[in-house]
């Protein structure tokens, strides 16, 4: 941060400087040492240093006999003059290439803004070769990874604000960037202008805004989408690996989130994987959209064993660890199976250890919705008892999950309707 003491144009003083113009600014703060060519002055947070810019070339001549793809020369910025390396989308079929996509690599760092122009010069500075303008002022190289999108290119070199600054967006990826940046990069005229039109992409769902302030970060759709297919896919090798198991856990799942995400956001990430549908849940265990998990012989009848066990206790159901067919060799696979069958809709939990089958639970809704039509009301825990032929031990605790479902609402001693006794989906 440097302080203006006075500004010049052609050797007279004025107080303001605009547009283009040859000016000569007093600087307070900074060593002359500590300034050189191509040094630029700029409001905070608005350039940024790179190596690498992505350009329209306008023309360019190949400065030997050769035609080469990647050309060493000087690159004439600004003020700046360095030397660089110009890579072409294309192979050069003429010594003179024209209307030509290229990415200009630097040997030292430069600073540049959209829709720039440039200067290209051979490395003895002896022959101007051409010029062309900057389409994105940060860029990350081309390679097999990162392979060079003429499309992306050509929505950065068009008129449309709006189109460049969501091309913007989707080349940031997940990494965050300040809408000063956003408005250097897509040619906007400062961050009042970007913050505009973001509002108007995040209201149309083409871009999303996760956390706030300072920390947002911006996820394009295609990004989002582009996540969401590559998890489902290592969702579902996990899960062909491990067929018994019924998903990951929902809280252990902003951990599968791109490294490259901030921290803090990734809960926000995962969740709006969820929201948008690129990855499903099921009874709190995240897996790959239409998910069914294909189990062993073996398993299966282990599965359906545990089912009829819990099935056939109808509203007394056996705790799962004291069924004969479960001993210490098995218990890991049979809590692995009981997750399964929950995720499957198979199994509802009511409390630690306490599960119903899932036709007992259909049963419970049809009776209690029959009673509290005969009595609306309420029912006492004693009525609930009775009519599900059950004891104290599950009545109590089957009717607190009850409570927590909003399948019943307790009124004194008393349980009435609550606001889900009338779906039909299993809670």
């Amino acid at each position: 941060r440097v302080r203006v003491r006075g500004l010049q144009t052609h050797a007279e003083s004025t107080d303001a400087a605009a547009g283009r113009m040859r000016l000569a600014v007093n600087l307070a703060g900074v060593s002359l040492d500590a300034v050189r060519r191509g040094c630029v002055l700029a409001t905070p947070g608005y350039l940024e240093p790179t190596r690498c810019l992505d350009v329209r070339i306008d023309f360019v001549r190949m400065p030997g006999k050769q035609l080469r793809r990647r050309v060493p020369l000087r690159l004439h910025i600004a003020t700046s003059d360095v030397l660089a390396e110009l890579h072409l989308l294309e192979p050069p079929a003429e010594p003179t290439v024209r209307d030509a996509w290229g990415q200009l690599r630097t040997q030292e760092p430069v600073v540049a803004s959209w829709g720039q122009r440039f200067i290209l010069r051979d490395v003895a500075e002896q022959r101007t070769l051409g010029g062309g303008m900057v389409v994105r002022p940060v860029a990350a190289r081309w390679n097999r990874r990162n392979p060079p999108n003429a499309d992306a290119l050509a929505t950065l070199s068009g008129d449309d604000a709006t189109a460049r600054l969501e091309q913007v967006v989707r080349d940031t990826s997940l990494t965050p960037c300040s809408d000063a940046a956003l408005a250097t990069r897509s040619g906007l005229a400062d961050s009042d202008a970007v913050a505009q039109r973001l509002a108007d992409l995040v209201r149309v769902q083409r871009v999303f805004a996760l956390g706030a302030g300072s920390s947002c970060l911006l996820v394009h759709r295609d990004v989002l989408k582009r996540i969401g297919r590559t998890l489902a896919q290592r969702l579902k090798r996990t899960l062909e690996a491990s067929p018994r198991l019924a998903g990951i856990p929902r809280n252990e799942w902003p951990s599968w989130m791109p490294r490259r995400c901030p921290q803090p956001l990734r809960t926000q990430l995962a969740e709006l994987l969820i929201e948008r549908g690129l990855v499903a849940t099921s009874e709190g265990f995240v897996v790959p959209p239409g998910h069914a998990a294909a189990l062993s012989p073996e398993d299966q009848k282990l599965l359906d064993a545990l089912l009829e066990a819990v099935r056939d206790g109808g509203f007394q159901p056996p705790a799962i660890e004291s069924l004969p067919f479960v001993d210490a060799r098995n218990r890991k696979r049979v809590r692995e199976l009981v997750d399964l069958a929950l995720a499957r809709g198979r199994l509802v939990r009511v409390a630690d250890g306490f599960y119903l089958h899932a036709d007992r639970w259909a049963e419970l809704l049809a009776k209690l919705r029959s009673a509290l039509d005969d009595k609306p009301q309420g029912l006492t825990v004693a009525e609930i008892r009775d009519l599900l032929g059950s004891s104290r031990k599950y009545v109590v605790p089957l009717v607190e999950h009850l409570d927590r479902s909003q399948v019943t609402r307790r009124l004194g001693d008393l349980r009435v309707a609550g606001p889900r006794l009338r779906k039909d989906a299993s809670l």
